[in-house]
């Protein structure tokens, strides 16, 4: 019996586990011209013309890099979705950044947004001793309500963002990842997730001072 309940239970956090939000790298690129090149003052700027979305991403990666011992700050409103770009512009945002000390641009896009449809089987179970083994009815009419319980259809939203970072001084790209993000739950829920799992990368692939 206390399998049983054992199994219901871990059957239950499964589920519990699938439906909440996640972000997971689908996959990053570092240029290889850097070397051993890292950064630890970066500008941050989320392309979206939602002001709520991009302060709220942008001071959530912002933190999450500071707490890693980088010098972090969001663009606010040095970058915005209406602004002209021509070359006296480039140089103006340009000549900000580098005054300010700044050694790497980290910027976020919005690549898509897709609906994926997943099937999640029927209930299946492996067999073991137990009182029920005891006699046909007994067996049957414990398990059948189990092994013939139908499978499902879900659908969950998924969310394509790109992540990229560029040299202040050259001006060129010099890492990047995509991410997917599943079911946001919320925008906090969102920002947490996501700029934790960049920043996690970031370091991971070495691009951290």
């Amino acid at each position: 019996m206390k399998k049983i309940i054992y199994l219901s239970l871990v059957g239950a956090l499964a589920i519990i586990i699938a439906s909440c939000s996640s972000t997971r790298i689908s996959g990053s690129w570092k240029n290889g011209d850097i070397g051993d090149k890292k950064y630890g003052k970066i500008m941050i700027t989320a392309l979206t013309a939602n002001a709520v979305v991009k302060a709220n991403v942008e001071e959530s990666m912002a933190e999450r890099l500071v707490s890693r011992g980088v010098n972090a700050k969001g663009a606010g409103g040095v970058f915005n979705p209406k602004m002209e770009i021509n070359d006296e512009m480039k140089h103006q945002v340009a000549s900000e950044l580098k005054s300010e000390g700044f050694e790497g641009l980290l910027t976020f896009a919005l690549i898509s947004e897709e609906e994926k449809t997943t099937h999640v089987p029927g209930t299946t179970y492996t067999p073991y001793a137990s009182a029920y083994y005891g006699n046909y009815w007994g067996y049957y009419g414990y398990y059948a309500p189990q092994v013939y319980s139908s499978g499902y259809y879900t659908t969950s939203k998924v969310y394509l963002v790109e992540a990229v970072m560029y040299d202040v001084e050259t001006e060129k790209m010099v890492w990047a990842a995509r991410s997917e993000t599943t079911d946001p739950s919320s925008l906090d829920k969102f920002a947490s997730d996501f700029t934790s799992t960049i920043a996690y990368q970031l370091q991971k692939d070495e691009m951290l001072k």
